[in-house]
């Protein structure tokens, strides 16, 4: 009621009068002004702002985001932990003839247990998101799900039955690939380091391999991305003390299948530490 009071005399026809006035009262009714969301620009223009020019800064915003504050680790960390224990839940419910879309069913019933909520989850089998599991292929799963506004990203590879040895040995590649990286990192150092050690330890164990580091909080992708137009972005990305992130090794080989490991982790003065398990163990399910 208290709150309800103060605000009786203040009511804006739409979330986009509000921002105007908001902008009047700062004394921005005219300049050159970075948002977030570039259609933001017309309609401060449509609404009466005349004098008012814009730039997309989305980018600029996310270059912010790339360094955590204290609190945003501490939350990060646990979103991340709440993700794994859904994911766990889920690779437990694995069964010869489950249906794959089922598998989202049960990782959304446990992270919602929890308080969160799911950004979306991908299991592929054959590289197909579809079907139903069968005894002795590899599977993938790719999770993201969402805390109170922030972003876990753990991934997994599950074999239901026997892994055959190239699953086995691809899975302890990549995670002696993954334990070389991390313990590379730095602040300072390019993201695209990351991928050059990762494929060099993957070709030296026999196989190939792919890999990208990428920001994570907000966003499942928390990092400036102009894709559009990378010239705007001359310096590579790089690490800082602060950032949080994961390193995605997927694979994807026709007759093969899908496999992929992730884990959360954040950047400090000393090197990388994991905010999630980083048990990256191919995960075996009884048929």
């Amino acid at each position: 009621m208290a709150l309800a009071a103060e605000f009786a005399d203040k009511p804006a026809a739409s979330a986009l009068h509000a921002l105007k006035r908001t902008l009047v009262a700062a004394g921005v009714v005219k300049g050159r002004v970075g948002f977030d969301d570039a259609r933001v620009i017309p309609w401060m223009q449509d609404v009466g702002l005349d004098g008012l020019t814009g730039v997309d800064a989305a980018d600029t915003f996310k270059e912010v985001r790339m360094v955590k504050s204290a609190n945003e680790i501490v939350l990060l960390k646990d979103v991340s932990q709440r993700c794994e224990s859904a994911l766990d839940a889920a690779i437990a419910s694995l069964h010869v003839g489950q249906a794959i879309a089922d598998v989202e069913v049960e990782y959304r019933r446990s992270i919602g247990a929890m308080g969160g909520d799911t950004r979306w989850l991908i299991i592929n089998q054959d590289g197909l998101n579809s079907g139903r599991i069968e005894r002795d292929k590899v599977i993938k799963i790719d999770s993201v799900g969402d805390y109170k506004g922030y972003v876990g990203d753990i991934g997994r590879s599950i074999v239901v039955g026997n892994p055959s040895d190239e699953t086995a040995g691809r899975n302890e590649a990549n995670a002696k690939a993954l334990s070389t990286a991390y313990a590379a990192i730095r602040p300072g150092m390019p993201f695209e380091e990351v991928s050059r050690i990762v494929m060099d330890v993957m070709q030296q164990e026999g196989y190939n391999g792919f890999a990208a580091a990428h920001n994570v909080g907000i966003d499942h992708t928390d990092q400036p991305n102009s894709l559009a137009n990378p010239t705007r972005r001359p310096e590579p990305l790089k690490f800082s003390a602060g950032t949080v992130f994961t390193i995605d090794v997927p694979y994807l080989e026709i007759g093969y299948g899908s496999s992929h490991v992730e884990d959360m982790m954040v950047c400090t003065d000393k090197g990388a530490v994991p905010l999630s398990s980083g048990d990256v163990n191919l995960r075996v399910r009884k048929a």
